[in-house]
């Protein structure tokens, strides 16, 4: 059990490509994806928040409220770091249920920068990730200068990348397609 990180699932987006909040969808034998990854990370994690725009969820949680209306994860990544007070935290989607443990573990014994992220094959993988606190001047530069891309805040802090060459565990369920296929082997 990671006892001095928190993990906290993005499930504030809009869901735009879905066409309904993919955080609500069933999954696996739970009631929806959000439960599904709460109750997997809380297996790996003694704190486990929902970074979301609203309460929508129909089970007991720790819930981030996001700050801001604007939706973007570096909206969310402030609120975080204005909510709680852990010096790291990962960082994970809920519409990315295939991420390992052993992946987690992986990121914490390299922890050693102010993000740890994954390479997988010639791609950064912001989510699946461990952001410092030390980053939050960066998160609240970008944000006044309406930068919100997590590229650029990669570029502006120390970054530890770590190889992967997996596919299931970066797997993104952003599409109804991508949630029928994928429903099937969770």
């Amino acid at each position: 059990m990671i006892n001095d990180i928190a993990c906290v699932i993005l499930a504030g987006g809009k869901s735009s490509r879905m066409g309904q909040d993919k955080a609500l969808l069933p999954f696996g034998k739970f009631d929806s994806l959000a439960k599904y990854q709460y109750e997997k990370f809380s297996k790996i994690f003694k704190n486990v928040y929902i970074s979301a725009k609203e309460n929508k969820f129909n089970f007991e949680c720790n819930l981030i409220l996001d700050r801001y209306k604007e939706y973007s994860p570096m909206h969310a990544l402030s609120s975080i770091f204005e909510t709680i007070d852990f010096e790291n935290i990962f960082l994970i989607s809920v519409d990315m249920p295939f991420f390992s443990r052993e992946l987690v573990y992986k990121l914490k014994d390299n922890l050693n920068k102010d993000i740890t992220l994954f390479k997988n094959y010639d791609k950064l993988e912001p989510f699946g990730a461990i952001y410092s606190k030390k980053i939050y001047t960066h998160i609240s530069n970008m944000l006044e200068n309406r930068d919100y891309k997590m590229k650029n805040l990669l570029n502006r802090c120390e970054i530890n990348v770590i190889s992967s060459n997996t596919k299931i565990d970066f797997i993104n369920i952003n599409y109804m397609d991508d949630y029928k296929k994928h429903i099937k082997i969770s």
